[in-house]
């Protein structure tokens, strides 16, 4: 079905780029969030898409359900930039010369993990986590807390390892810890140096924190589709 929808949609005729998307009766306020926020990042395919939306209601929770999760991490990194009046700092760090990032971005991470998360962001995460550990029959279930930034892969720069990770976290305390932790790692000097010179990828990138089980795997590892130096595409390692 959605397939099908999604072929309906390519054959939609595409209104100007910018075109407000009508209000649709039901939509909930974290749909109408989504959708300003997809647009916003990628407004011209999603112009098309906002009028489809508009005469095609059905489409509208399968593509929320596909892209609303990782969304709904952004935002919150939003709401918490926001709450914390720590946009000026961010805007201020993006028009530093390159001999002028470290302190100040020492500075900012220092801000952000002195920050408060508000009392219903920050009981939505527990609430959360204790229903994850309670379906695994644990009341600390280890986890991992995870960055996942709009500024991702590119043809010509890897900005994995930018930002931070941590495993085997046991308590509430940890993870909210945590993930300001996550959110503070985009701002590193390492960070923000990279993403100037391989940029400009995004003016403001965005931090999406996930949390997940740990696994007890017996064996791991990490393999490349081409050899990550040279770019070879018949090497697999």
């Amino acid at each position: 079905e959605v397939e099908r929808t999604f072929a309906k949609f390519k054959q939609t005729d595409a209104p100007e780029v910018g075109t407000p998307l009508p209000p649709r009766a039901g939509m909930s306020h974290i749909e109408a969030k989504i959708l300003e926020f997809v647009r916003r990042l990628h407004p011209e395919p999603f112009a098309r898409l906002d009028r489809f939306i508009a005469s095609h209601e059905r489409f509208v929770e399968p593509w929320v359900e596909l892209f609303g999760r990782q969304v709904q991490f952004y935002m919150a990194y939003l709401d918490f930039i926001a709450a914390n009046a720590l946009q000026p700092a961010i805007h201020a760090l993006s028009l530093l010369l390159p001999h002028q990032v470290d302190s100040a971005s020492q500075e900012l991470q220092k801000r952000i993990r002195a920050a408060h998360l508000s009392i219903p962001m920050r009981e939505t995460i527990l609430i959360a986590y204790r229903k994850l550990a309670a379906r695994r029959g644990q009341t600390a279930l280890p986890v991992a807390v995870r960055s996942s930034a709009s500024t991702e892969d590119l043809i010509n720069a890897s900005f994995a390892g930018q930002q931070a990770t941590f495993l085997n976290l046991r308590d509430e305390a940890q993870l909210l810890s945590a993930i300001l932790e996550c959110w503070a790692s985009l701002w590193s000097p390492q960070a923000v140096l990279y993403r100037a010179k391989h940029g400009p990828v995004q003016d403001e990138p965005l931090m999406a924190v996930l949390v997940q089980q740990m696994v007890d795997a017996d064996s791991a590892g990490v393999a490349f589709s081409l050899h990550p130096v040279t770019g070879a595409e018949q090497v697999l390692i």
